[in-house]
């Protein structure tokens, strides 16, 4: 993962990324993800995101893993929080309330420092990086969450001969590759619109897919 790019782009206010809203496949389809309320949930890649402020009222820990600590300061004061701060392992975290965000590379992230996680919400991990880093992310993923974990991962598809991501185009028979020897996938929608963003339609991507994904580790 390219660090720097995504450092830069926060340093320049630069997060076309980011809702100001709560995502609407989440309220959608999180209910009938069936995962354990008990347990924590992990969003790899959150930057500032309210998905966590959502998520943290339907469970009784969010985690949340990100590079910049500007991302991670302006999503503590937006939720008018005060964290503790300290070290676990290579990360910086960030904890008040039902949140701790743990601020450092994604790739370092172990199960006894992130605890026994039983759902994942992927909205911006998985279309942020490159095709050749997609594998390892999902091996090391699925290495760190608990066996029958369930994920609700969301892309885009689009024409990516028009233009280049991120976010990048992630296709079914690419997300089949990546999960299925693991875990049991299930599309739970597939919706165009051409709600997309303006350097999409500069390069003449008039619409794209956002698709939403169910998924069960099973082994």
């Amino acid at each position: 993962m390219d660090a720097k790019f995504w450092l830069d782009r926060w340093r320049r206010n630069d997060i076309g990324f980011h809702r100001e809203t709560v995502n609407p496949q989440l309220e959608r389809w999180w209910p009938e993800l069936g995962a354990d309320s008990s347990a924590p949930v992990l969003v790899p890649l959150c930057g500032k995101s309210r998905d966590m402020a959502w998520l943290a009222r339907c469970q009784q820990q969010v985690v949340g893993v990100e590079l910049s600590a500007l991302a991670i300061d302006a999503f503590f004061s937006e939720s008018q929080l005060t964290p503790a701060v300290d070290r676990v392992a290579e990360f910086t975290r960030h904890q008040a309330g039902s949140h701790t965000i743990l601020q450092g590379n994604l790739f370092d992230l172990t199960t006894p420092v992130v605890g026994e996680v039983g759902a994942v919400f992927d909205r911006g991990a998985l279309v942020a990086l490159e095709p050749g880093m997609r594998a390892a992310y999902v091996d090391h993923l699925l290495r760190v969450v608990a066996d029958d974990a369930r994920l609700l991962v969301l892309v885009v598809e689009y024409d990516q001969q028009l233009v280049a991501g991120p976010p990048h185009c992630v296709l079914p028979e690419e997300m089949a590759l990546l999960y299925g020897d693991r875990c049991e996938i299930e599309l739970l929608e597939s919706e165009p619109t051409s709600d997309v963003p303006p350097h999409f339609s500069a390069q003449g991507v008039g619409s794209i897919v956002n698709a939403a994904y169910r998924i069960r580790k099973i082994r």
